[in-house]
Protein backbone atom coordinates (compact mmCIF):
# COMPACT_ATOMS: atom_id res chain seq x y z
CA UNK A 1 0.00 0.00 0.00
CA UNK A 2 2.77 2.65 1.02
CA UNK A 3 4.56 2.09 -2.24
CA UNK A 4 1.25 3.32 -4.39
CA UNK A 5 1.46 6.45 -1.71
CA UNK A 6 4.80 7.20 -2.53
CA UNK A 7 7.33 5.57 -3.77
CA UNK A 8 10.45 7.22 -2.96
CA UNK A 9 10.41 7.33 0.35
CA UNK A 10 12.03 4.06 2.09
CA UNK A 11 9.97 2.41 4.57
CA UNK A 12 11.04 1.15 8.29
CA UNK A 13 8.27 -1.33 9.15
CA UNK A 14 9.18 -2.02 13.24
CA UNK A 15 12.22 0.20 14.17
CA UNK A 16 14.79 -2.52 15.63
CA UNK A 17 13.21 -5.77 15.53
CA UNK A 18 11.33 -8.39 13.70
CA UNK A 19 11.19 -6.72 10.58
CA UNK A 20 8.78 -7.58 7.98
CA UNK A 21 8.47 -5.81 4.65
CA UNK A 22 11.73 -3.20 5.14
CA UNK A 23 13.74 -0.73 3.32
CA UNK A 24 15.76 -0.73 6.30
CA UNK A 25 17.06 -3.23 8.04
CA UNK A 26 17.63 -1.25 11.53
CA UNK A 27 18.49 -2.37 15.21
CA UNK A 28 18.25 -1.18 18.43
CA UNK A 29 21.57 -2.41 20.93
CA UNK A 30 22.26 -0.90 24.32
CA UNK A 31 25.42 -3.18 25.21
CA UNK A 32 28.15 -1.36 26.09
CA UNK A 33 30.74 -0.33 23.98
CA UNK A 34 33.31 -3.54 23.56
CA UNK A 35 30.26 -5.60 23.20
CA UNK A 36 28.63 -3.22 20.90
CA UNK A 37 31.90 -2.85 18.70
CA UNK A 38 31.83 -7.08 18.59
CA UNK A 39 28.42 -6.72 17.52
CA UNK A 40 28.54 -4.00 14.84
CA UNK A 41 31.57 -5.75 13.04
CA UNK A 42 29.61 -8.92 11.70
CA UNK A 43 26.50 -9.25 9.42
CA UNK A 44 25.85 -12.73 10.24
CA UNK A 45 26.86 -13.56 13.50
CA UNK A 46 26.34 -9.97 14.85
CA UNK A 47 23.90 -7.56 13.52
CA UNK A 48 21.38 -10.45 12.29
CA UNK A 49 21.90 -12.39 15.03
CA UNK A 50 18.91 -13.63 17.29
CA UNK A 51 18.76 -10.73 20.03
CA UNK A 52 17.28 -11.44 23.73
CA UNK A 53 14.29 -9.41 22.71
CA UNK A 54 13.37 -11.97 19.41
CA UNK A 55 14.43 -12.21 15.83
CA UNK A 56 15.39 -9.02 13.48
CA UNK A 57 13.63 -10.27 10.46
CA UNK A 58 10.26 -12.73 11.04
CA UNK A 59 10.45 -16.67 10.71
CA UNK A 60 9.09 -18.49 7.69
CA UNK A 61 5.63 -19.32 9.36
CA UNK A 62 5.44 -22.76 8.39
CA UNK A 63 1.95 -25.20 9.00
CA UNK A 64 2.91 -28.67 10.14
CA UNK A 65 6.36 -29.60 9.67
CA UNK A 66 7.35 -28.73 5.98
CA UNK A 67 5.18 -26.59 4.81
CA UNK A 68 6.05 -22.61 4.70
CA UNK A 69 2.79 -20.47 4.26
CA UNK A 70 5.03 -17.27 4.78
CA UNK A 71 8.39 -17.15 3.99
CA UNK A 72 9.01 -14.65 6.66
CA UNK A 73 11.79 -11.83 5.51
CA UNK A 74 15.54 -11.35 5.25
CA UNK A 75 17.82 -8.21 4.89
CA UNK A 76 18.25 -7.46 1.79
CA UNK A 77 21.76 -7.49 0.38
CA UNK A 78 22.93 -3.55 0.13
CA UNK A 79 19.88 -2.40 2.14
CA UNK A 80 21.18 0.31 4.32
CA UNK A 81 21.98 -0.44 8.21
CA UNK A 82 21.15 1.77 10.62
CA UNK A 83 21.92 1.60 14.52
CA UNK A 84 18.54 3.31 15.22
CA UNK A 85 18.75 3.22 18.96
CA UNK A 86 21.81 2.57 21.13
CA UNK A 87 23.54 4.63 24.43
CA UNK A 88 21.02 5.07 27.43
CA UNK A 89 23.83 6.21 29.65
CA UNK A 90 22.61 8.45 32.84
CA UNK A 91 24.76 10.28 35.00
CA UNK A 92 24.61 9.54 39.01
CA UNK A 93 23.28 12.01 41.05
CA UNK A 94 25.58 14.34 42.62
CA UNK A 95 26.04 13.70 46.06
CA UNK A 96 24.16 16.90 47.25
CA UNK A 97 21.15 15.37 44.90
CA UNK A 98 18.54 12.76 45.19
CA UNK A 99 17.07 11.15 41.87
CA UNK A 100 13.59 10.06 42.33
CA UNK A 101 14.57 6.31 43.11
CA UNK A 102 12.69 5.31 39.51
CA UNK A 103 15.21 7.05 37.57
CA UNK A 104 17.66 5.26 35.42
CA UNK A 105 19.26 4.43 32.14
CA UNK A 106 21.34 1.14 30.58
CA UNK A 107 24.44 2.03 32.11
CA UNK A 108 25.60 4.84 34.65
CA UNK A 109 28.75 7.21 34.44
CA UNK A 110 30.26 8.76 37.27
CA UNK A 111 29.99 12.43 35.91
CA UNK A 112 29.68 14.61 32.88
CA UNK A 113 33.31 14.03 31.54
CA UNK A 114 32.49 9.74 32.34
CA UNK A 115 29.31 10.51 30.12
CA UNK A 116 31.50 12.22 27.00
CA UNK A 117 34.29 9.03 27.28
CA UNK A 118 31.34 6.50 27.20
CA UNK A 119 29.59 8.49 24.22
CA UNK A 120 32.81 8.46 22.24
CA UNK A 121 33.38 5.06 22.64
CA UNK A 122 29.15 3.73 21.60
CA UNK A 123 29.48 6.15 18.49
CA UNK A 124 32.72 4.67 17.34
CA UNK A 125 31.71 1.05 18.25
CA UNK A 126 28.96 1.53 15.92
CA UNK A 127 30.73 3.30 13.01
CA UNK A 128 33.91 1.33 12.92
CA UNK A 129 32.17 -2.23 12.18
CA UNK A 130 31.79 -0.85 8.85
CA UNK A 131 27.92 -2.16 8.35
CA UNK A 132 26.51 0.42 9.66
CA UNK A 133 25.14 3.44 7.37
CA UNK A 134 23.83 5.42 10.18
CA UNK A 135 23.11 5.58 13.93
CA UNK A 136 20.65 7.14 16.53
CA UNK A 137 22.01 7.95 19.79
CA UNK A 138 19.61 7.33 22.74
CA UNK A 139 18.32 9.94 23.48
CA UNK A 140 18.88 13.64 23.31
CA UNK A 141 16.73 14.97 26.05
CA UNK A 142 15.76 12.58 29.74
CA UNK A 143 11.94 11.94 29.52
CA UNK A 144 10.13 11.05 32.58
CA UNK A 145 11.59 8.17 34.47
CA UNK A 146 14.66 7.94 31.64
CA UNK A 147 17.17 10.09 32.66
CA UNK A 148 20.01 8.77 29.88
CA UNK A 149 19.79 12.32 27.78
CA UNK A 150 22.38 14.40 27.15
CA UNK A 151 20.17 17.17 28.10
CA UNK A 152 18.04 16.85 31.05
CA UNK A 153 14.07 16.76 31.24
CA UNK A 154 14.07 21.01 31.17
CA UNK A 155 16.76 21.44 28.29
CA UNK A 156 19.86 22.12 29.86
CA UNK A 157 23.10 20.88 29.09
CA UNK A 158 24.16 17.98 31.31
CA UNK A 159 27.64 18.01 28.86
CA UNK A 160 28.87 20.68 26.68
CA UNK A 161 27.45 20.46 23.27
CA UNK A 162 30.62 21.36 21.72
CA UNK A 163 32.24 18.75 22.93
CA UNK A 164 29.72 16.43 21.77
CA UNK A 165 29.63 17.50 18.34
CA UNK A 166 33.32 16.99 17.99
CA UNK A 167 32.68 13.27 19.03
CA UNK A 168 29.89 13.42 16.34
CA UNK A 169 32.08 15.18 13.60
CA UNK A 170 34.85 12.48 14.55
CA UNK A 171 32.33 9.61 13.41
CA UNK A 172 31.47 11.57 10.28
CA UNK A 173 34.80 11.90 9.25
CA UNK A 174 35.77 8.20 10.54
CA UNK A 175 33.13 6.79 8.57
CA UNK A 176 34.16 9.14 5.16
CA UNK A 177 37.60 8.66 5.19
CA UNK A 178 38.35 4.94 6.75
CA UNK A 179 35.36 3.06 6.29
CA UNK A 180 34.10 4.24 3.03
CA UNK A 181 37.35 4.30 1.42
CA UNK A 182 37.96 0.47 2.66
CA UNK A 183 34.55 -0.57 0.69
CA UNK A 184 35.51 1.48 -2.49
CA UNK A 185 39.02 -0.19 -2.66
CA UNK A 186 37.50 -3.43 -2.28
CA UNK A 187 34.81 -3.29 -4.81
CA UNK A 188 37.95 -2.33 -6.99
CA UNK A 189 39.47 -5.14 -6.09
CA UNK A 190 37.05 -7.81 -7.03
CA UNK A 191 36.17 -5.72 -10.07
CA UNK A 192 39.88 -5.76 -11.35
CA UNK A 193 40.01 -9.60 -10.48
CA UNK A 194 36.47 -10.39 -11.93
CA UNK A 195 37.69 -8.47 -15.28
CA UNK A 196 40.91 -10.60 -15.36
CA UNK A 197 38.72 -13.55 -14.63
CA UNK A 198 36.22 -13.21 -17.72
CA UNK A 199 38.93 -11.87 -20.27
Amino acid sequence: MYRSLDETRPVNDNCGWEHVSTDLTTFHDYSDSAELAKMCSRMENGILARKLHGELFVEPIREGTNIIIDPGARHTSGAPVICSEFGGVNIAPAKDEQGSGKDWGYTTAADPNDLLARLEKLVMAVVKGGHTCGFVYTQLTDIEQEVNGLYSYDRREKVPADRVKVIMEAAKDYYYKEVLEEKHFIRKVLRRAAQKLFQ
